[in-house]
Protein backbone atom coordinates (compact mmCIF):
# COMPACT_ATOMS: atom_id res chain seq x y z
CA UNK A 1 0.00 0.00 0.00
CA UNK A 2 2.84 1.93 0.46
CA UNK A 3 4.03 1.76 -3.07
CA UNK A 4 0.61 2.94 -4.25
CA UNK A 5 0.89 5.70 -2.60
CA UNK A 6 -2.39 5.02 0.13
CA UNK A 7 -0.30 6.29 2.72
CA UNK A 8 -0.14 9.86 1.28
CA UNK A 9 -4.01 9.77 -0.03
CA UNK A 10 -5.15 9.20 3.29
CA UNK A 11 -2.74 11.82 5.09
CA UNK A 12 -3.98 14.29 2.69
CA UNK A 13 -7.57 13.56 2.69
CA UNK A 14 -7.33 14.23 6.57
CA UNK A 15 -5.30 17.37 6.42
CA UNK A 16 -3.11 16.07 8.29
CA UNK A 17 0.68 18.33 7.97
CA UNK A 18 3.57 15.91 8.62
CA UNK A 19 3.98 14.10 5.62
CA UNK A 20 7.31 12.72 6.71
CA UNK A 21 8.17 9.14 5.56
CA UNK A 22 7.66 6.41 7.67
CA UNK A 23 9.79 4.41 9.58
CA UNK A 24 9.52 0.47 8.41
CA UNK A 25 12.66 -0.82 9.62
CA UNK A 26 10.91 -2.71 12.77
CA UNK A 27 8.06 -3.62 10.57
CA UNK A 28 10.20 -5.25 8.07
CA UNK A 29 12.53 -6.92 10.73
CA UNK A 30 9.48 -8.10 11.87
CA UNK A 31 7.99 -9.14 8.40
CA UNK A 32 11.54 -10.96 7.75
CA UNK A 33 11.20 -12.96 10.68
CA UNK A 34 7.67 -13.89 10.19
CA UNK A 35 8.90 -15.28 6.90
CA UNK A 36 12.24 -16.70 7.51
CA UNK A 37 11.76 -18.75 10.75
CA UNK A 38 14.36 -20.94 11.53
CA UNK A 39 12.24 -22.82 14.53
CA UNK A 40 9.20 -24.32 14.74
CA UNK A 41 6.82 -25.70 17.42
CA UNK A 42 3.16 -27.04 17.92
CA UNK A 43 1.29 -26.02 20.41
CA UNK A 44 -2.29 -27.66 21.66
CA UNK A 45 -4.76 -25.26 22.41
CA UNK A 46 -8.15 -26.76 24.33
CA UNK A 47 -11.06 -25.17 23.71
CA UNK A 48 -15.15 -26.09 24.24
CA UNK A 49 -15.85 -23.85 21.19
CA UNK A 50 -13.22 -24.96 18.37
CA UNK A 51 -15.72 -25.50 15.91
CA UNK A 52 -16.62 -21.45 15.65
CA UNK A 53 -14.05 -19.80 13.25
CA UNK A 54 -13.26 -16.60 15.39
CA UNK A 55 -13.77 -18.43 19.27
CA UNK A 56 -10.15 -18.06 19.90
CA UNK A 57 -8.71 -15.49 16.88
CA UNK A 58 -6.57 -13.53 19.63
CA UNK A 59 -4.97 -16.26 20.83
CA UNK A 60 -3.87 -17.72 17.72
CA UNK A 61 -2.71 -14.38 16.62
CA UNK A 62 -0.66 -14.01 20.03
CA UNK A 63 0.94 -17.32 19.14
CA UNK A 64 1.65 -16.16 15.76
CA UNK A 65 3.26 -12.75 17.04
CA UNK A 66 4.81 -14.08 19.72
CA UNK A 67 6.54 -17.04 17.67
CA UNK A 68 7.70 -14.33 14.63
CA UNK A 69 9.33 -12.00 17.40
CA UNK A 70 11.73 -15.56 18.25
CA UNK A 71 11.84 -16.85 14.48
CA UNK A 72 9.75 -19.40 15.59
CA UNK A 73 6.97 -20.86 13.49
CA UNK A 74 3.88 -21.51 15.56
CA UNK A 75 1.94 -24.49 14.37
CA UNK A 76 -1.61 -24.84 16.10
CA UNK A 77 -3.57 -27.92 17.05
CA UNK A 78 -7.05 -26.98 17.91
CA UNK A 79 -8.02 -29.96 21.11
CA UNK A 80 -11.97 -29.87 22.05
CA UNK A 81 -11.97 -30.33 25.43
CA UNK A 82 -15.04 -32.64 25.28
CA UNK A 83 -12.11 -34.95 23.87
CA UNK A 84 -10.36 -34.86 27.16
CA UNK A 85 -13.57 -36.09 29.09
CA UNK A 86 -12.91 -38.87 31.08
CA UNK A 87 -9.03 -38.76 30.08
CA UNK A 88 -7.32 -37.61 33.59
CA UNK A 89 -4.17 -40.05 32.98
CA UNK A 90 -3.81 -38.09 29.83
CA UNK A 91 -4.37 -34.70 31.13
CA UNK A 92 -2.11 -35.91 34.06
CA UNK A 93 0.88 -36.93 31.41
CA UNK A 94 0.17 -33.82 29.64
CA UNK A 95 1.13 -31.76 32.87
CA UNK A 96 3.78 -34.01 34.19
CA UNK A 97 5.77 -33.13 31.10
CA UNK A 98 5.28 -29.45 31.56
CA UNK A 99 6.49 -29.79 35.26
CA UNK A 100 3.12 -28.20 36.22
CA UNK A 101 0.30 -29.41 38.75
CA UNK A 102 -2.96 -28.59 38.55
CA UNK A 103 -3.87 -25.59 41.62
CA UNK A 104 -0.63 -24.55 40.95
CA UNK A 105 -0.37 -20.90 40.46
CA UNK A 106 2.30 -20.79 38.08
CA UNK A 107 5.26 -22.70 36.58
CA UNK A 108 7.23 -24.94 38.51
CA UNK A 109 10.34 -27.16 38.92
CA UNK A 110 9.13 -31.16 40.35
CA UNK A 111 13.04 -32.63 40.73
CA UNK A 112 12.75 -33.28 36.58
CA UNK A 113 15.43 -32.75 34.52
CA UNK A 114 15.38 -32.66 31.03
Amino acid sequence: MLKEGLDATVISKLRIPDRRNPDLRRWKDFLGRLKNSTHEVTIGLVGKYNELQDAYKSIYESFIHAGAVNECQVKVVPIHSEQLEGEERVVHDFFSALRWHPGSPRLRRTGHRR
